[in-house]
């Protein structure tokens, strides 16, 4: 069989205070700067949960590393894994990300082994799926298919270094 996905683009954290946690990777492990996004609708849309229509908010973090990508999510509104993941778990590593060229077709083909999409949105020109892996793979694997033009971020922390 020949390998799918060649290595992992990206490693999340789910948090209650993303601007705590994002002062605690730089102010410790000097690791930022970080892009902090909010995803709520008009940008975030065709939102499912469970296979259900869904409407949700949350603040997004992310610090580009040289091989990999940190996301860190702080949910602020409506039904969604993370809240689900905070009130069951805590805080702490939440899943495991890849980045693919086109959603839909790799949705089918998770589908058709048996994986089934638990969290789902779309933004411009891409999107995101969650799966139900947690029993497989012993974490959450995340299919992300990138936006184009990239989403722009509300701000930049700490603001007095390039991103």
């Amino acid at each position: 069989m020949e390998r799918h996905f060649k290595k992992i683009d990206q490693i999340c954290l789910v948090v209650k205070d993303l601007q705590k946690t994002i002062e605690q990777y730089w102010e410790n492990l000097g690791i930022g700067p970080w892009k902090i996004y909010l995803f709520e609708e008009p940008l975030l849309r065709e939102m499912t949960i469970k296979g259900r229509p869904a409407t949700y908010r949350m603040h997004v973090a992310i610090c580009q590393l040289e091989n990999i990508s940190i996301e860190v999510i702080q949910p602020i509104f409506g039904e969604t894994i993370y809240k689900e993941f905070l009130e069951q778990r805590g805080e702490g590593l939440h899943h495991i990300g890849f980045i693919i060229q086109n959603l839909d077709e790799e949705i089918k083909s998770f589908e058709a082994k048996g994986l089934n999409p638990i969290q789902t949105g779309r933004f411009q020109g891409g999107g995101f799926a969650y799966f139900d892996s947690q029993e497989r793979f012993g974490t959450i694997l995340e299919l992300i298919e990138k936006s184009h033009p990239p989403n722009i971020p509300i701000r930049v922390w700490p603001e007095d270094v390039d991103p």
